[in-house]
């Protein structure tokens, strides 16, 4: 399955916000390590905590993501 990053990141907020709006707790594992480009795997990856930090209103550090 070929899933761009953009819609990786669609999915991590639509899910965290569902979850969020029904008060249901989300453990979250990465997995996936399939890309080898090393940066673009990460890329993909950063999503879920970008989506977390976003909806939970916490900064996430620009340095973090750089």
């Amino acid at each position: 399955m070929q899933l761009s990053t953009g819609t990786v990141a669609s999915r991590g907020f639509f899910v965290l916000e569902h979850c969020r709006q029904r008060n249901i707790a989300v453990a979250a594992v990465i997995g996936g390590g399939y890309e080898r480009d090393f940066d673009a795997l990460t890329a993909v990856h950063l999503q879920l905590f970008i989506a977390a930090f976003t909806l939970s209103g916490t900064s996430l550090g620009r340095e973090m993501i750089s």
